[in-house]
C-alpha cells in the first residue's frame, strides 16, 4: 500500500515534509515532475525543496512508488504540492522634503493580498491602505527631522508579510525677518537689525539706489543713495536661501 498524503500548499521559499505511508513493500522511491529534491528519495517521509521551474509552475507533483514482494506489482500514489508565490514589499528609496511639504509615496508590492502604511513618528497618511498615499509630517517628525515610513504587504496563503522602510527627512524652512521699518534722517545711514535661521546664504536688495556695507552680511549698513532720498522712503529686502 501507498499513500502519499493528502495535497497541500507552502509559500516560495518553503520547503514541505512529506507525511507519508507505505506499508508490506521491498522499499519506496520518490520521483517529482518538476525540478526540485528530496531529503532522501528513498525515505518514507523526506524533505521536499521545490526548484525554478516548480516554483514559476505554481504546482508540482510528488510521486510515490512502494516496490511490492513478488508476486505483487508496484504501487504508485502522488500528491500535488501548491506554491504560493511569496509577496514583496517596496517603500521606495529614501528622500528628502522641506519643513511644510507633503510627500506622494510611490511604494510597490507583488503577490500580495492588501498593504498598509506605518510611520514611526506622528505624521498623517491621506490612506495608509493604498501604495501611493501622501504623507503629512507631524510635529514631532519635524522636529527630530526624519521619520521613517514603514510598508506591510500581507501574503496569500501560508506566506508572511512582507516588510519594506524608507526614511523621509525633513530639512528646516529657512525664515528671515528685516526688522522693524524705520526712519532716518537726510544724511544719515542706517544699521539693518535683520535675522534668519536654517539658511544657506542671504542676500539685501533695494528698491531705490542705495548700497549696503555688505549686501550677504545680517546686519549691514544702508546708505540712501539721491532717489532714496528725493522720494523719502525705500524698501530693504532680505532674502535667505533655503537649504
Amino acid at each position: 500500500t501507498t499513500d502519499a498524503d493528502l495535497d497541500a500548499a507552502i509559500c516560495e521559499g518553503d520547503t514541505y515534509t512529506l507525511i507519508a505511508t507505505a506499508t508490506n513493500n521491498n522499499g519506496v522511491q520518490w520521483t517529482t515532475s518538476g525540478d526540485g529534491w528530496f531529503s532522501s528519495t528513498t525515505a518514507v517521509t523526506p524533505v521536499y525543496t521545490p526548484g525554478a521551474i516548480d516554483i514559476i509552475n505554481g504546482t508540482v507533483t510528488l510521486t510515490l512508488t512502494a516496490s511490492g514482494n513478488s508476486p505483487c506489482a508496484n504501487l504508485i500514489d502522488d500528491m500535488v504540492l501548491s506554491i504560493t508565490p511569496a509577496p514583496t514589499a517596496d517603500a521606495s528609496l529614501d528622500a528628502t522634503i522641506c519643513e511644510g511639504e507633503t510627500y506622494t509615496l510611490s511604494g510597490g508590492a507583488s503577490n500580495n493580498n492588501g498593504q498598509l502604511w506605518a510611520t514611526t513618528g506622528d505624521g498623517l497618511f491621506s490612506n495608509a491602505s493604498i501604495l501611493n498615499p501622501v504623507y503629512t509630517p507631524g510635529v514631532n517628525d519635524v522636529s527630530l527631522g526624519n521619520g521613517t515610513l514603514i510598508l506591510t504587504t500581507f501574503g496569500n496563503g501560508t506566506c508572511p508579510d512582507a516588510l519594506d522602510e524608507m526614511v523621509l527627512s525633513i530639512t528646516p524652512a529657512a525664515t528671515t525677518d528685516a526688522g522693524l521699518d524705520a526712519a532716518i534722517c537726510e544724511g544719515d545711514t542706517y544699521t539693518l537689525v535683520g535675522a534668519a535661521t536654517n539658511y544657506n546664504t542671504i542676500t539685501w536688495t533695494t528698491s531705490g539706489d542705495g548700497t549696503f556695507s555688505d549686501i550677504n552680511a545680517i546686519n549691514p549698513v544702508y546708505t540712501p543713495g539721491p532717489n532714496d532720498i528725493a522720494n523719502g522712503t525705500v524698501n530693504l529686502t532680505l532674502l535667505a536661501t533655503g537649504n
